[in-house]
């Protein structure tokens, strides 16, 4: 995806999150409104549940920024690590031996840099491919806190 298409479908899914907590934050206020105790409590509700799809969606696109810097500086530095040629089945997805050896030099090569973040930017695409996400923000959250201290 390129990088205009990448702006516009961030701005245009925080346009969209927007106008949603806009309409609860409506909704909240008209609650409150009815000046009754159920109609309080369910503005209340709304408004704290608004506020934490917005602190959410603020960190994952933050989280989505930090993780484009980072390749756009691997791709500047000329390291093309990020987009490895792995062996894949008929339907595109990256056969189960291909992914374990691609994770297996991921893994030594943060053992051998532990403080270099691109090596742990590595593990986090190694543990996405092989379809292990927790693993995969952490290893990417950890690459970001080495990145702003590089």
């Amino acid at each position: 995806m390129s990088r205009v298409n990448k702006r516009l479908v961030a701005m245009g899914s925080a346009i969209v999150v927007g106008a949603g907590l806009l309409a609860l934050g409506a909704t909240a206020v008209a609650m409150v409104a009815t000046g009754t105790i159920p109609g309080i409590a369910v503005g209340v509700a709304l408004t704290v549940f608004g506020g934490v799809i917005g602190v959410l969606t603020a960190s994952q696109i933050r989280f989505g920024r930090t993780a484009d810097i980072m390749l756009a500086k691997m791709v500047a530095q000329q390291d093309y690590r990020g987009y490895p040629e792995l062996a894949r089945s008929p339907s595109g997805r990256v056969l189960p031996a291909a992914t374990s050896e691609y994770l297996a030099r991921c893994r030594a090569g943060v053992a051998a840099r532990p403080d270099d973040w691109r090596e742990w930017f590595l593990l986090a695409g190694g543990y996405e491919i092989a379809r292990d996400h927790r693993n995969a923000v952490l290893a990417l959250a950890r690459a970001s806190a080495l990145q702003k201290s590089d």
